[in-house]
C-alpha cells in the first residue's frame, strides 16, 4: 500500500483516483479577490492536497472561471456549469473546494450538483472531509450545510444593509452624486464648483417650467446648443473631480435630472427597492424599481443647497406623471383642445381621443368599447371643445394686461441667462486655448516629437474658440432685441383682445392646449341616455367648479331630447304659412339645434319637414302658364321632338337659324319656337347636316 493511499481518506478508492480530481475556485465579488488574497491562494493550494491523496499533475484541474461571481445564483456562473458538464461527462472522481458554500448559497443550485454527483458516484470534498453524495447521512448532512450556507448568505446582506441605511438615516452614506453637486472634502453635498455646471442645471428647471415636457427641454436645448456636463471618473468627490465633459441631452437623461430629489435639497436614500417577493430564496439578484415617496427609506430635506424648493420639485414630479399618455397626457400637434383632460362621468375612467379625420374627433370611454358599465359614452369632440374654450377665454380675461407684460419681462430675462450661459462657454475655450499655448510654449522647441503634438493641440483649441464664437454671434443675431415701446404697446392692445389671439393663424393647437392644462385640472362628462344632452363639469386648478349642458351631435332626430316639442314647433309654423327659411331663422333664434348641433338651414327645415310629411302645394310650372298654338314649341320640347341635344338648340336661336321670341311665364321669359311640319323638316335636316360634319 502507497502512502497516499494511507493518508487519504476511506471514502477515495482506486476507482476515483483513477479519475479526474477537480479543483473549483471561486470569490464573491472582485473586491475580495483583491483585498482578500489569502481566501483565493489557499483554495489554489488544495491541489497540493489531491496530490497527496494520489492524484497526478495531469489528473488535476483547476476551475476558476467564477473568481468575482456570487455564488446566490447559478446564473452567469461558467465555472460552475463547466464543473457540472466535466460531471455529466463521468471523468470526475472528486471535486474539491474550501467549503461547501464555494460550490452554491442557492439550494436549488446546490442539489442539482448533488445529484449529478450521485448518479455519477462522484465524491465531494470540503478541506479534508469528505462526502459521498450516495451516503444517506452524508447526503443529509450536505443538505443541511446547503440550507446554512444560503441562510448565512441572507443574514450577511441583510447585515449589510441594516449598516447601510443607519448610516444613510445620518446623512453620512456616500453614494453617487448626480450632475450639478459633489462630495466635499468633509463629505458634505455641495453643487459643483463649476459655474457653468450650475448654470445649466438652473437652466433645465427653469425651461420645464414654462414648456412642461421633457422634449420640449430637450428641443429647447439642442436648439440653442445646450449639453449636460458630465464628470468621468470622479465618483462625485472634490478631492478627485475627473475632467468635465459635455454630452448631447437626452429624454432619459433629462427626466432623472427633474426626479431627483437631491435638486430640491434632500438627502434620499431607497428610492428603487428590490420587490418584496425577491427576499430569501429567491433566484439570482432580482432589479430594483422605483418606489412611491411614502415608501423611501430615508428623507432628509433642506439637507444641502438645492437648485430649486421641495414645492417646485413636488410640482415638477406632478407633471411628469400628468405627461404620461395613459394619465392625463401632454399638449400634443392635434386641434383637439382637451386630450387626456376629460374623465367620463359614468366610470371616472379617463376618456381616450380618436381622430376620424384632422377636424373631426371623438372621446371615448374604455368601458364603452367593452360594453363593461352603463353610462359610459362615446360622443364627438367638438362641441365640448367650443364650450370649454368659451370658458377659457372668460376665465383669462381679467388678467390678460398682466400676463401680456410677463411675456415681456420673461422673454428678456431668457435672453440675458442665454447671454450669460455663452459668455461661460465662450471662457472656458479661451482658457483651455490658453492652457494649451502655455504648455506649448514650455516644451523644449528642439523635441519635435512633443513640441509638434502640442502645437497641433493649441491649433484645436483655437478652432474650438473660434467656433463657438461664430456660434455665439450667430446665437445673438437670431435673439429678438429688446421690445421697443410699440411693439410692447401692440402686444399689449392684442392681449385685451383675447378671442382674436386665440383664433389668430399663429397661434398652434399645442400653445391653446398647452393654456387650458395650466388652467384646466380636468373635466368630467357624461351623456343623459341617448339623447343630445351632455353634462359637463369643469374641475378649474384653483379648485373651482363649473357646470354646464352642452349639445352633443346625434345620429336621428328622434334623439333630441326636446324632438316632440320641435315638431309641434314647426307644424305650427308650416300651418301658419311660413317659408322654410323664415321657419329656421324662428327657430334659431329660441335656441333649437339641429341633430347634428348646429343652427338650422333652410335645407335642413326642408329635409326634416319632408320626413314629417308636412308638403306645401305644388304650384304650376311657368311653361304651363303659356297658351301655344299648335306650331309652338317651348325650348324642352322641340329638343325632345328633333332628338338633339338642348344646348345646340340654343344655339340655332342665336344664330336665328330658327323663328324664336320670348314671352313672359310667372315674371320670367320663356324661349317660344314658331315650327310648323314643314319647318320641322327643314330642322331635322339641318340635325342631319350637324351631325354628319
Amino acid at each position: 500500500m502507497t502512502e497516499s493511499a494511507i493518508l487519504r481518506p476511506p471514502k477515495i478508492t482506486e476507482r476515483h483516483v483513477n479519475q479526474l480530481v477537480v479543483v473549483y475556485v471561486r470569490q464573491s465579488t472582485l473586491q475580495q479577490l483583491e483585498e482578500h488574497q489569502e481566501s483565493t491562494r489557499r483554495q489554489y493550494a488544495l491541489a497540493k492536497r489531491a496530490r497527496r491523496w494520489g492524484w497526478s499533475d495531469d489528473q488535476i484541474l483547476t476551475i476558476d472561471d467564477d473568481l468575482g461571481t456570487s455564488g446566490a445564483s447559478i446564473k452567469g456562473r461558467q465555472g460552475l456549469q463547466k464543473l457540472m458538464q466535466e460531471v455529466r461527462c463521468g471523468h470526475v472522481g472528486l471535486i474539491l473546494a474550501l467549503e461547501l458554500s464555494r460550490y452554491a448559497r442557492c439550494c436549488l443550485d446546490w442539489y442539482r450538483l448533488l445529484e449529478l454527483c450521485a448518479q455519477y458516484d462522484t465524491l465531494i470534498a470540503e478541506n479534508d472531509v469528505v462526502y459521498e453524495p450516495c451516503d444517506p447521512n452524508d447526503r443529509m448532512l450536505l443538505g443541511v450545510k446547503a440550507t446554512m450556507s444560503e441562510t448565512e448568505l441572507h443574514i450577511m446582506k441583510q447585515r449589510l444593509e441594516d449598516g447601510k441605511l443607519a448610516k444613510a438615516k445620518r446623512g453620512e452614506l456616500v453614494f453617487d452624486v448626480p450632475r450639478g453637486y459633489v462630495w466635499s472634502v468633509d463629505e458634505e453635498i455641495i453643487k459643483d464648483p463649476d459655474a457653468q455646471v450650475r448654470r445649466v442645471i438652473e437652466l433645465i428647471f427653469e425651461v420645464f417650467e414654462r414648456r412642461r415636457t421633457i422634449g420640449g427641454v430637450c428641443r429647447y436645448l439642442e436648439a440653442h446648443d445646450i449639453k449636460l456636463p458630465h464628470r468621468r471618473d470622479s465618483f462625485g468627490h472634490l478631492a478627485h473631480l475627473g475632467p468635465l465633459e459635455w454630452h448631447k441631452a437626452t429624454n432619459s437623461a433629462v427626466s432623472n435630472l427633474l426626479r431627483h430629489p437631491i435638486y430640491a435639497g434632500a438627502y434620499v436614500y431607497g428610492r428603487r427597492q428590490r420587490p418584496s417577493n425577491a427576499g430569501f430564496g429567491s433566484r439570482g439578484e432580482p432589479g430594483r424599481v422605483r418606489v412611491d415617496q411614502g415608501q423611501w427609506l430615508v428623507l432628509l430635506k433642506a439637507n444641502h443647497p438645492a437648485y430649486i424648493d421641495w414645492k417646485t420639485y413636488e410640482r415638477n414630479v406632478e407633471q411628469l406623471e400628468d405627461n404620461k399618455p395613459a394619465v392625463k397626457g401632454y399638449a400634443q400637434n392635434g386641434q383637439a383642445l382637451l386630450g387626456g383632460l376629460v374623465l367620463c362621468g359614468g366610470c371616472g375612467w379617463r376618456m381616450s381621443l380618436h381622430y376620424k379625420d384632422p377636424q373631426t374627433w371623438r372621446y371615448e370611454c374604455e368601458n364603452y368599447k367593452t360594453k363593461a358599465k352603463d353610462g359610459c359614452r362615446s360622443f364627438s369632440g367638438m362641441s365640448l371643445d367650443e364650450l370649454i374654450e368659451t370658458l377659457v377665454l372668460q376665465a383669462l380675461e381679467p388678467a390678460a394686461i398682466e400676463m401680456s407684460l410677463r411675456v415681456i419681462e420673461e422673454a428678456e430675462k431668457e435672453r440675458e441667462k442665454l447671454r450669460e450661459l455663452w459668455e461661460q462657454k465662450l471662457e472656458r475655450a479661451r482658457y483651455r486655448a490658453q492652457r494649451a499655448f502655455e504648455q506649448y510654449d514650455a516644451v523644449d522647441p528642439r523635441n519635435r516629437l512633443v513640441a509638434q503634438t502640442l502645437e497641433d493641440r493649441w491649433q484645436e483649441a483655437l478652432e474650438e474658440e473660434e467656433r463657438i464664437r461664430r456660434d455665439y454671434a450667430r446665437q445673438k443675431a437670431e435673439w429678438q432685441m429688446p421690445l421697443p415701446g410699440e411693439q410692447a404697446e401692440e402686444i399689449r392692445r392684442l392681449a385685451q383682445d383675447l378671442p382674436a389671439l386665440w383664433h389668430a393663424e399663429e397661434t398652434l393647437p399645442k400653445e391653446r392646449q398647452e393654456i387650458v392644462r395650466a388652467i384646466v385640472d380636468e373635466i368630467h362628462a357624461q351623456v343623459e341616455g341617448e339623447t343630445e344632452r351632455l353634462r359637463v363639469k369643469v374641475h378649474w386648478a384653483g379648485g373651482d367648479r363649473t357646470a354646464a349642458i352642452v349639445q352633443r351631435p346625434v345620429q336621428s332626430w328622434k334623439q333630441l331630447s326636446y324632438y316632440d316639442e320641435l315638431v309641434d314647433r314647426i307644424s305650427r309654423l308650416f300651418e301658419a304659412g311660413k317659408s322654410d327659411a323664415q321657419i329656421s331663422e324662428r327657430l334659431n333664434e329660441q335656441g333649437y339645434r339641429t341633430a347634428e348641433a348646429r343652427p338650422f338651414t333652410r335645407a335642413a327645415l326642408t329635409s326634416l319637414r319632408y320626413n314629417l310629411g308636412l308638403k306645401r302645394a305644388q304650384s304650376s310650372k311657368p311653361t304651363d302658364l303659356l297658351n301655344l298654338a299648335e306650331d309652338e314649341w317651348t325650348t324642352d320640347q322641340l329638343a325632345e321632338r328633333l332628338q338633339m341635344p338642348r344646348a345646340s338648340l340654343y344655339n340655332w336661336i342665336r344664330s336665328q337659324k330658327v323663328n324664336a321670341e320670348k314671352r313672359a311665364a310667372q315674371k320670367r321669359k320663356i324661349w317660344v319656337i314658331t315650327a310648323d311640319q314643314a319647318e320641322l323638316q327643314r330642322l331635322e335636316a339641318l340635325r342631319e347636316q350637324g351631325t354628319s360634319r
